[in-house]
């Protein structure tokens, strides 16, 4: 997302807080209000509106005139391996979003038998499913952070927002660039969120289907010291660039 008036750009990637930092942008370049009276998915304002405006596209070559001010938002990889797995579950009986419904069928494919009907999968089958993907061109509910433009340094200036410290820094950001005060927790609030709970036992072997409303596991739950090795292994590079402490 890029505002020109405003020099102000928000990058991000699926199950990252993306749907908070699409919320933070509307609320800085005000319109935040006329996003949610669109419609209660800010997504769709953005993909359906803001994004079809004319020259809009053309103008994103600008993006690295912004140095700081073009903003990354992160989230720590196995945080994120774990969110991506219960919104596959989620949607394996739902099936209402196409790509999803690819997702699925791929991962039937590789695990030699048809979810749906009550047949879900563990979060061990996942990972698994994950080693045998290529994690730069599969669904973006399932790629590293990392974009090509990163990597080619296009962005050598760009300020990066680990979602877990967001809460400190935003309001940080939001002082030095003399930016609008917001109110984060509000921004936060989501229908697609999960409660999570502390449990004393590893769940990586369970499987999962109605995720909405049903209080899930905590991230940490999912992982035994073999699964967190292989997504680190996974998602290295994220970890890595975006300053993440492995096995914290």
């Amino acid at each position: 997302m890029y505002s020109g008036p405003y020099r102000l750009a928000v990058m991000w990637s699926a199950k990252a807080g993306c749907t908070f930092a699409i919320k933070w942008f509307f609320a800085q370049v005000g319109l935040l209000e006329e996003a949610l009276g669109y419609a209660r998915w800010p997504h769709q304002y953005r993909v359906e509106v803001y994004s079809r405006q004319p020259g809009y596209r053309e103008s994103l070559v600008d993006l690295p005139e912004l140095g700081p001010r073009a903003l990354k938002f992160v989230r720590d990889p196995h945080d994120r391996t774990v969110s991506s797995y219960l919104s596959v579950c989620g949607q394996i009986n739902r099936l209402t979003h196409p790509p999803y419904q690819r997702l699925i069928a791929d991962i039937s494919g590789y695990l030699g038998r048809s979810l749906g009907d009550g047949d879900s999968l563990t979060f061990r089958e996942f990972v698994d499913y994950l080693e045998h993907t290529y994690l730069d061109r599969c669904d973006v509910h399932l790629r590293r952070q990392v974009s090509a433009a990163e990597r080619r340094g296009c962005l050598p200036e760009l300020t990066v927002v680990q979602i877990e410290l967001s809460a400190t820094l935003l309001p940080q950001l939001e002082t030095t660039f003399q930016l609008k005060s917001t109110d984060l927790a509000t921004l936060r609030s989501s229908r697609h969120h999960s409660q999570r709970v502390k449990v004393d036992t590893i769940v990586a072997d369970r499987t999962f289907l109605q995720t909405r409303g049903v209080p899930m596991p905590e991230a940490a739950a999912f992982y035994d010291p073999d699964l967190r090795a292989r997504v680190a292994d996974l998602y290295r590079e994220d970890l890595d660039r975006y300053g993440y402490v492995e096995g914290r």
